[in-house]
C-alpha cells in the first residue's frame, strides 16, 4: 500500500510536532499541536485517528488546551492500553528563563483518549534549570518481563552551558515517573549542545541514543551514542555522517525505528539547508544489532529514500512508525510563513526502503510512539 503525501492539519493555524502511535495495524492515532506561531501561545493538543485499509481520518479532537501557554513538543507512547502524551510547556511572553519554560508534563488515558488525567509535572523547573521532553523518544522496556518502563530527558541551563540528557522510569504504568540516577547518558559543561534525541533499544541490554549537535556552523549534526548495558554507561561515538550525502550535516527534531527481524534502523530528520525530510538506515543488514551503524558512526547510508519537495519556509518535527509488515506512516510539517503550518503525511511501502528491510518493528519506544 502506498498513500501519496497529504495534508492531515489544514488550516490558516500552525500545526506541528505531531507523533503518533499505533493502536492496532489497521489503526494510528496521531497528536500535534496546533496554535498561532512557532514560537506564540495558545498552543493545544490535538488529534486524529487514522485507518490504513480505507485511507481514512477521523474528526480532529482537542485532548487538552491550557489557555495563554504553548503545550507542544509532543511524544506520544504506551504502557498496555494506557496511552500517555508528554509535551512542553512555554509562556513565549516572558523572558527566557524559567518564566518562559514553564514544564516539562505528561497526561495519559485510559479510555483510548477520550479523556485525560490531571497534567502531571514529575520534574519542575527551577530557577536556573528548565527540563525538556525528548521529542524523539517515547517509552521503551529493557526486559519485557519487567514492570519497569524508561523514557528520554533532558536539562538543560537557560544560558545552554550545562546540560544534561538521562533516562526517567516508571514502575506503576507511568502514573509516576522518577529519574535513574544511574542512567545518565550525556552531562557537560561548555559549547556543545545535544538535544532533539532519539533513543531506542536494539535487543538486550543495547541502546542507541543519536542527538541533534549544535556548536558551530562547521560541526553541527547528528551524534551518536551507543549502550551495553542497558544505559547505565554510554560510549560517545561522536557526530555521524548522517547528513554528508547532502553536503551538511546539520539537521532538526530526530525520529528512528528499529526492526528486530532485519536489524535495521531508519532515521528520519530535516537535512538543511534544503530543509526536507529524507531516511538515513544502516547500510549492512547482514551484521547483527544494525551492526555497521553500531561499530562505525560513518558508515550511515544517505541514499534519498523518501524526500519531501518542502514548504517555502521548509520541513520540520515529522515521526515514522511501521504499521505492517509492509508498510510505514510518516508525517512531517511544513511551514508557509511564521504562522502558517500544515501536518502532511505518507503511507510506504518496502519499496520505499532499502532492500531487504521488511519484518516487524518492535514496541520500544522507537521514534515517535510505541509500536506493538
Amino acid at each position: 500500500m502506498t498513500v501519496s503525501p497529504a495534508k492531515v492539519a489544514d488550516n490558516a493555524l500552525y500545526n506541528t510536532m505531531a507523533c503518533q502511535l499505533n493502536l492496532d495495524y489497521d489503526r494510528v492515532m496521531l497528536f500535534f499541536g496546533q496554535g498561532t506561531a512557532h514560537f506564540g501561545n495558545n498552543y493545544k493538543i490535538r488529534r486524529r485517528t487514522y485507518t490504513i485499509s480505507t485511507d481514512t481520518w477521523s474528526d480532529v479532537t482537542t485532548c487538552f488546551d491550557t489557555p495563554g501557554i504553548s503545550e507542544n513538543n509532543t511524544s506520544c507512547g504506551k504502557i498496555g492500553d494506557r496511552i500517555f502524551v508528554f509535551y512542553q510547556k512555554n509562556d513565549y511572553d516572558e523572558p527566557l528563563g524559567q518564566g518562559r519554560s514553564v514544564s516539562s508534563s505528561y497526561r495519559y488515558s485510559d479510555d483510548n483518549a477520550v479523556s485525560w488525567s490531571d497534567e502531571i509535572t514529575p520534574f519542575p523547573n527551577t530557577a536556573t534549570h528548565g527540563h525538556s521532553n525528548a521529542v524523539g523518544s517515547s517509552i521503551f522496556q529493557l526486559d519485557s518481563s519487567s514492570s519497569i518502563y524508561y523514557k528520554a530527558m533532558f536539562q538543560a541551563t537557560y544560558d545552554t552551558v550545562y546540560q544534561r540528557l538521562f533516562l526517567v522510569k516508571t514502575t506503576d504504568r507511568g502514573v509516576t515517573w522518577t529519574e535513574d540516577t544511574d542512567r545518565t547518558i550525556w552531562e557537560a559543561t561548555g559549547n556543545i549542545y545535544l538535544s532533539e534525541m532519539s533513543v531506542f533499544a536494539l535487543s538486550g541490554n543495547k541502546l542507541m541514543a543519536l542527538c541533534r549537535q549544535t556548536l558551530s556552523a562547521t560541526a553541527n549534526g547528528t551524534r551518536q551514542l551507543n549502550s551495553l548495558d542497558g544505559g547505565l554507561t554510554w560510549d560517545d561515538k561522536g557526530r555521524t555522517n548522517i547528513g554528508a550525502a547532502t553536503g551538511t550535516t546539520q539537521n532538526n527534531k530526530l525520529y528512528a525505528i528499529y526492526d528486530d527481524v532485519t536489524d535495521r534502523v531508519i532515521l528520519g530528520n530535516a537535512y538543511q539547508p534544503d530543509l526536507t525530510y529524507r531516511f538515513s538506515s544502516d547500510n549492512n543488514p547482514d551484521t547483527e544489532d544494525a551492526g555497521s551503524v553500531w561499530n562505525d558512526e560513518l558508515s550511515w547510508d544517505n541514499t534519498n529514500i523518501f524526500t519531501d519537495p518542502g514548504g517555502p519556509n521548509g520541513d520540520v518535527n515529522g515521526g515514522i512508525i511501521k504499521t505492517g509488515d509492509s508498510t510505514y506512516l510518516a508525517t512531517w510539517c511544513q511551514q508557509y510563513t511564521a504562522s502558517d503550518a500544515d501536518v502532511w503525511y505518507t503511507v510506504q511501502g518496502n519499496n520505499q526502503f532499502p532492500a531487504p528491510y521488511i519484518g516487524r518493528a518492535i514496541g520500544l519506544g522507537i521514534g515517535k510512539g510505541v509500536l506493538g
